[in-house]
């Protein structure tokens, strides 16, 4: 075996020996996780706090996450987020991604999220709906004329550099696909938006 023969040994091990580790740790992250099982919800009342109020917390809440706010009506009570890319297993800081399996597939795919809050009048509170719509990108495969050059299967990229850079006809037939919702997520942005509206109902009595 020669030495350029060895060197793509090598090469194909230290990606193995990477991607391996990265789903262990996806693993143990996830079991973490899993310990910790709450309920799952979609909607969430609030008493004693404005429908302006509510809005300024949730876009503080988004923000937090970061999502880029697209559209925010305090007169219908509407909130809604850009389109967000889902965090790679390095962006640990993140917390829009709930779950071992949507971890897990953010890294072998291209996935996004959109967030929508409703704030409705109902029976003398506030009614706050939550909806997050989950997408993943579709690309078109190119042609290659070896498996040695699968890497270039969706992309020019080269052996030890992936790029993401399309053809004209892959851009023309790219598109989004509907995943579904994200109840998860869901959840721990009302569970958020939830404690930021006591805290600052909580400091609000105090001054009074």
């Amino acid at each position: 075996m020669n030495f350029h023969k060895k060197g793509e040994l090598s090469i194909k091990m230290a990606k193995i020996t990477s991607l391996l580790w990265h789903i262990a740790l996806v693993l143990v992250i996830g079991g973490c996780a899993g310990n910790k099982v709450q309920k799952q919800r979609t909607s969430v009342d609030i008493e004693g706090v404005g429908k302006a109020k509510i809005i300024a917390a949730a876009e503080d809440v988004l923000g937090e996450m970061y999502f880029s706010i697209d559209k925010s009506d305090i007169a219908t009570g509407y909130v809604k987020t850009n389109p967000l890319r889902a965090p790679q297993l390095f962006e640990f800081w993140r917390s829009d991604s709930i779950g071992s399996f949507n971890t897990l597939e953010a890294n072998l795919h291209t996935i996004r999220r959109t967030a929508e809050l409703n704030v409705r009048p109902k029976n003398g509170k506030f009614c706050i709906e939550c909806s997050v719509q989950i997408y993943r990108l579709n690309l078109p495969e190119r042609e290659v004329s070896s498996s040695a050059q699968a890497y270039r299967m969706f992309s020019k990229s080269e052996p030890m550099l992936q790029k993401f850079k399309l053809t004209p006809e892959q851009t023309k037939g790219m598109r989004w696909v509907y995943l579904g919702k994200d109840a998860g997520l869901c959840t721990e942005i009302l569970n958020r938006l939830e404690n930021k509206l006591r805290q600052k109902e909580l400091k609000y009595s105090t001054c009074r």
